[in-house]
């Protein structure tokens, strides 16, 4: 398989697993309807998207670190925007432990 191949299946992971994540900005307003599930959904989608976009986005970085011709100008952002959204609510938890916002 050529790089480029190998890079467009890693922005397909990361996407694929970024996705659910995603969803559950949609999904917040049930929250209030059930908020024992909203929770346990939002977990759910927090470790799938960490089994799944967190693989693609070490592999597109393993890709293109070396082979800068194989690699695009989007893959470097694209990788930030995977990796703030997986690590996004793991700082928001820290920052409110630390700061104790209640």
């Amino acid at each position: 398989m050529k790089a480029r191949a190998q890079l467009c299946l890693a922005n397909t992971l990361m996407t694929v697993g970024v996705l659910p994540w995603a969803l559950i900005l949609v999904w917040v307003a049930a929250f209030f309807i059930d908020p024992l599930g909203m929770i346990g959904l939002m977990g759910m989608s927090f470790l799938f998207g960490l089994c799944v976009a967190g693989p693609g986005a070490v592999w597109s970085w393993l890709l293109t670190r070396d082979a800068e011709e194989g690699g695009s100008r989007k893959a470097p952002l694209f990788r930030s925007l995977v990796l703030l959204a997986l690590l996004g609510p793991v700082l928001v938890l820290f920052l409110m432990s630390t700061f104790r916002i209640r």
